[in-house]
């Protein structure tokens, strides 16, 4: 197995990362690979990968590092040399960082190593976590959206009845080719945005006097990786501040722009929304549904955003709603509807994502029924990709739930596919 130095492409692999630090490492190593010119297959991407964490961000090593592949430290002692290149002096470690366009301020920590013949520093970083802030998400995207297009004055049509509908897990960012051998059908982000104009319109077909949209998490694919198939399926666009900013410009454009009667949208966390790419860093909670609620309360939509189980009213229906990522999904309906419910003598309807319908051929989507209330789980739009086959988590199917007050203020809800 050939030997591959990462220090000498130290000044290509800082170039990537300083175009866009908030990928995930995965991401980094990939594009850093091209770069270099060296095949990014995955062998070479993880190895990169392991190097990047540890040398470029300061993070402890992997214990599934290959030693004979990644022994080279931060400072090459023949790419970054401590000595002086006019006077072959040794630079203090200012000057060095100056002359190699490091950030001083993310020094932790330096030695100098010169049993070597040639000295060279060993340098540690500030730790970082490999995800991206809420602070700079939020700046990034609200200089954003003056680019946007406008949202249109609100079409109003004449209907016999409300309605809310509920579409989960968009993965918008997810690359998969078809493989007619495990059943995976083509999945871009062009199909998903063509998914959402054919839900505009299923909607639209609808006699309905307002609809409320339930966008129930996992809108994006990852704002970082979040595990290791996923560098084979994912657009590097759609990740990061800019994967938030261009979700939310495709959900206006394609989807919320083109509804009549639209009324309020509410949005869950969910595990693919979480900026981080680690539940240990981040928790199963994702911020990314925040973020897009508050800027499509910009662009001009009234939204809400719930961190765990929301909830809302229509006519005599009390809706309750939330991905499906989080422990206390475990739970009965009934025991959900205590912890978070109105406690009333409404009819109780819950949604949830998040299992892509795991099980459709063997199952309905009612996932529990009681007395007084319904607990429907809605399919997932994205078709599925390698993970998911691979885990039992996709159907193939791709829809979305409409659901209206029945006469007997229980609730009718109808499956769409699309």
């Amino acid at each position: 197995m050939k030997i591959i130095r990462w220090a000498k492409y130290y000044d290509k692999i800082h170039a990537v990362i300083s175009e866009d630090s908030s990928l995930g490492y995965a991401t980094l190593a990939r594009k850093a690979l091209e770069r270099i010119g060296i095949e990014p297959h995955k062998e070479n991407i993880d190895r990169l990968r392991k190097w990047i964490k540890r040398n470029m961000f300061g993070e402890q090593k992997d214990e599934s590092t290959d030693s004979s592949t990644d022994t080279q430290e931060y400072g090459s002692s023949q790419q970054m040399t401590a000595l002086h290149p006019d006077t072959g002096k040794v630079m203090p470690i200012q000057e060095y960082c100056k002359h190699y366009g490091l950030n001083p301020d993310d020094v932790t920590s330096h030695k100098l190593v010169s049993h070597t013949g040639v000295p060279y520093y060993n340098v540690v970083f500030r730790k970082q976590k490999g995800g991206v802030s809420r602070d700079q998400v939020a700046k990034y995207i609200e200089r954003a959206l003056s680019q946007f297009k406008p949202k249109d004055e609100p079409i109003s049509i004449r209907g016999t009845r409300p309605a809310v509908h509920c579409i989960s897990d968009i993965h918008i960012g997810q690359r998969v080719k078809k493989d007619e051998m495990i059943n995976l059908k083509e999945y871009t982000p062009e199909v998903a945005c063509q998914k959402l104009r054919v839900i505009a319109d299923l909607i639209n077909a609808q006699p309905n006097s307002e609809n409320t949209l339930i966008l129930c998490g996992d809108i994006l694919e990852a704002v970082q990786l979040m595990h290791i198939s996923q560098y084979r399926e994912i657009d590097a666009d759609l990740t990061g501040a800019k994967g938030i900013k261009l979700a939310t410009q495709m959900l206006h454009e394609h989807l919320l722009n083109r509804i009549y009667n639209l009324g309020k949208i509410y949005l869950p966390s969910s595990n693919h929304g979480r900026l981080g790419g680690s539940n240990k860093d981040d928790g199963n909670r994702g911020d990314a549904e925040l973020l897009i609620a508050q800027f499509l309360e910009g662009i001009g939509y009234e939204t809400e955003y719930a961190d765990a189980v929301g909830k809302f009213k229509m006519g005599n229906i009390s809706f309750m709603y939330t991905h499906g990522q989080l422990p206390l999904l475990k739970k009965s309906a009934a025991h959900l509807i205590q912890e978070f419910g109105y406690m009333d003598r409404d009819y109780v309807c819950m949604v949830s994502g998040h299992t892509h319908n795991h099980g459709a051929e063997t199952s309905t989507i009612v996932r529990n029924v009681g007395r007084g209330y319904i607990h429907l789980s809605a399919p997932a739009i994205t078709t599925g990709g390698e993970y998911s086959v691979d885990s039992g988590f996709s159907s193939g199917f791709s829809g979305f739930l409409s659901i209206v007050e029945s006469e007997t203020k229980s609730v009718h809800y109808s499956c769409y596919s699309v």
